[in-house]
């Protein structure tokens, strides 16, 4: 049996940035104080191995979460599953299943990561983000175990995502001088 644990000390520095027009141009501000929102975060795990014989095996576990910020708690209970089946001394199938729920979340202003993009912690309004996710997958190797090749797909169904309202647009409508 496998089991362990991990802490995180979060501190985050809540910005507030506000684009302002004046003549046409535009101009970014940062106004901060020097307020500090402090969040701890903790989890434990455990799993286990089981051969159930020589064609079966198993790997099952769990994680617990717990997050605190701004006297709010929140937790979560995260079983992982995975199995495998083999099927001869070179093919096998494996499934897996994992809950995950992540507690910082990433606002990001296009799709690849900038130093724009915002990261918000979760709060009373804002909830941890919870994923599921199923994996299938068969695997071979060759009898001189040369070569292996793969082929695994998975379905994600997630909750407490967020995200920029539609036609949101990170730039102002117009850097010419002129405001439509």
């Amino acid at each position: 049996m496998r089991f362990g644990a991990h802490y995180i000390y979060h501190r985050f520095h809540p910005v507030d940035e506000k684009f302002h027009f004046a003549n046409g141009l535009t101009a970014q501000t940062r106004q901060s104080d020097n307020t500090i929102l402090p969040a701890h975060e903790l989890g434990i795990y455990m799993e286990e191995d089981w051969k159930i014989n020589q064609k079966i095996r198993l790997n099952a576990g769990i994680h617990i979460g717990l997050y605190t910020i701004d006297c709010k708690t929140y937790t979560s209970l995260e079983p992982r599953l995975a199995s495998r089946l083999l099927i001869s001394p070179q093919l096998s199938l494996k499934a897996s299943y994992t809950r995950m729920s992540q507690y910082v979340h990433q606002l990001n202003e296009s799709y690849i990561n900038l130093p724009t993009d915002t990261w918000m912690p979760v709060s009373h309004k804002l909830k941890p983000m919870q994923s599921d996710q199923i994996a299938l997958g068969a695997y071979y190797t060759t009898y001189n175990q040369t070569y292996s090749f793969s082929i695994e797909g998975y379905y994600k169904w997630m909750k407490h995502l967020i995200d920029y309202k539609d036609n949101y647009q990170f730039l102002p409508p117009s850097t010419t001088g002129k405001i439509n």
